[in-house]
């Protein structure tokens, strides 16, 4: 008579739904991005019922605890939210979940993917005025009534991030070499985005 372990070294153990744990691109600002995995399984045994409960940790590469102001991992949902609204996150993240198999522990699976945290309203954005043409060269004469310039916001016209993301446009008005206008001559209005003459 054989005394086999079916949980042992023999045994192949794999995930499931490996697809979801996958290389991941998310943007600042956005809502979170979910990953959500299946239990791992054993894809070689007869048993894996009797082999104990899947344990699974999520880390960095090399062990060090994931950012806790970009990610939040639910073990028991078996999920990992990525979601920062700080633009100083922006970097590349190497992540690692990884699934023992009850008493197995020598045994554990890696599931390895990386998660790139990317601010699209950063300088590599190409911006543009809305409506550029009432700034133009403008001749006043003195003495005549006045002229009113004015524009409308600005817009995103490169970047895949919604302009509402990426925060409310300011305005400065100011010479060339960034010297103020003159208050005797012109008059700015940035909330009603007018400058009159």
């Amino acid at each position: 008579m054989t005394v086999a372990d079916l949980c042992d070294e023999t045994a192949t153990r794999t995930f499931i739904n490996p697809g979801v744990l996958a290389d991941t691109t998310y943007s600042v600002y956005n809502t979170a991005t979910v990953l959500t995995w299946t239990d791992a399984s054993e894809i070689t045994t007869d048993a894996p019922a009797y082999c104990g409960t899947w344990v699974y940790e999520v880390y960095k590469l090399l062990f060090s605890p994931l950012d806790s102001d970009v990610f939040t991992v639910n073990l028991g949902a078996k999920t990992l939210s990525i979601q920062t609204s700080d633009q100083t996150k922006e970097n590349t993240y190497t992540v690692q979940v990884i699934a023992t198999h009850g008493i197995y522990t020598d045994q554990a699976i890696t599931k390895t993917f990386v998660v790139t945290v990317a601010d699209l309203c950063d300088e590599s954005a190409i911006r543009s005025f809305v409506n550029p043409g009432s700034l133009v060269d403008t001749t006043y004469n003195v003495y005549e009534t006045e002229t009113v310039l004015s524009w409308t916001d600005l817009t995103e016209v490169s970047s895949t991030q919604p302009d509402s993301l990426c925060g409310v446009w300011t305005y400065q008005l100011t010479q060339t070499d960034l010297s103020p206008l003159d208050a005797s001559v012109f008059t700015v209005d940035l909330t009603a985005k007018t400058l009159t003459i």
